[in-house]
């Protein structure tokens, strides 16, 4: 058994440390700038740290194995230290991407993850080694809210939902169709979730590479446009897009100062030429995880418009009756003890919820029609007045 600290308290920080509690016997805490009464309350010790003070950094990672980290900027550089000097013997930074070795020298998507791996190259003498786990895009990019509305990218201009490649309830699509060579251009993902199984699957491997690749699905941007016309059964509003319209939407970006679209466009250039696609894994091979496919994934995602809410897991457990929901009603793990909250305890406004963020448990996307939302209220308030 290791002691493992997960930096941050987002969407993917999340996923991770309940796949410890659930598949591990592994002891972890979790770092949180602020207090999160949410997730001491499911019996996660949780620490504040301050990232400007050093001494505190270390004093929390005493005793600390490995470091999971899904922070970024300053804050994970201040974290890298303090790892180093608490002789922390892991350290896993906030990467969950495209293979690093694919990123140009001056990459506006580099987010100060180039700093990171610098940093820890440094701290190698202090015999603190590092690992990036690399698991291409992220389904969640396509969720309802994008993923944002889990928390995960919020500074990453284009963490809302159609922010990359297609919006899929409102069935649009900006597609590379090729790369550079002038073949199909492909991108590998995986869902957050899957990639939190596979880092704490790989915590009991012996041995560290410098990299584990792993992933969900590999598959050309054009079968990824296609799997979601085949879901909503209806064809996209597609705009394909060569080498030059890019450039040409990335110059007019700069023109007129959007740097969000300027970004936007950046990451359909960085698709076209490769930077989230790699042929081969090492690490799929090496645990028993069956990460679910973008397809299956994507089915759970409802097809039409409606409120976007990030509600708060209390319990992950079906209850009795759980069945007699219709399919579209079962929006990933929305569990009715969720919904009730979610509908009577705090209620959704514009979308949003009206509850402290702070006291989260963990934060699901979640998109119902006005209709359903009518209807599982109903449902729920009958079985659970």
């Amino acid at each position: 058994m290791i002691k493992v600290a997960v930096v941050g308290t987002n969407g993917l920080a999340q996923y991770i440390a309940n796949s410890i509690a659930t598949q591990t016997s592994h002891q972890f805490i979790i770092l949180s700038r602020r207090p999160s009464p949410g997730l001491t309350a499911r019996g996660w010790q949780v620490l504040q740290v301050d990232y400007s003070n050093p001494a505190d950094l270390k004093f929390k990672l005493a005793g600390v194995d490995t470091v999971i980290s899904t922070v970024s900027g300053n804050a994970q550089l201040a974290l890298i230290d303090a790892a180093a000097a608490a002789h922390v013997r892991r350290f896993v930074p906030s990467e969950f991407g495209g293979p690093p070795s694919l990123r140009p020298q001056n990459d506006l998507l580099d987010n100060g993850r180039r700093a990171a791996i610098l940093r820890l190259h440094q701290h190698e003498p202090s015999g603190m080694r590092f690992t990036v786990f690399t698991c291409g895009v992220l389904y969640e990019r396509f969720a309802p809210g994008g993923m944002a509305a889990s928390q995960i990218g919020l500074r990453s201009n284009i963490g809302q939902e159609g922010d990359y490649l297609m919006d899929f309830r409102r069935r649009r699509a900006q597609v590379p169709y090729l790369n550079s060579a002038g073949q199909p251009a492909t991108i590998c993902m995986t869902s957050a979730a899957d990639v939190a199984r596979f880092v704490v699957a790989a915590l009991d491997l012996p041995s560290w590479p410098r990299e584990f690749r792993l992933r969900g699905e590999r598959l050309s941007v054009r079968d990824v446009v296609a799997i979601a016309e085949e879901i909503q059964g209806r064809p996209f509003e597609i705009s394909g897009h060569t080498r030059s319209s890019l450039q040409d939407a990335l110059t007019y970006a700069r023109a007129v100062g959007d740097h969000a679209r300027e970004t936007r466009v950046h990451h359909l250039i960085a698709t076209a030429e490769g930077r989230y696609d790699f042929v081969n894994t090492n690490l799929n091979q090496l645990v028993g995880v069956r990460p679910e496919s973008f397809r299956d994934w994507l089915k759970i995602v409802p097809t039409k418009g409606g409120k976007v809410i990030s509600c708060v897991l209390y319990n992950m457990r079906p209850v009795a009756g759980w069945g007699e929901l219709p399919r579209r009603s079962k929006i990933g793990i929305f569990m009715c003890q969720l919904a009730y909250e979610a509908l009577t305890k705090w209620g959704c406004q514009n979308g949003s919820p009206t509850a402290d963020r702070a006291n989260a448990d963990l934060y699901l996307p979640i998109c119902i029609t006005n209709e359903a939302l009518s209807k599982i209220g109903n449902w729920i308030k009958a079985r659970y007045p």
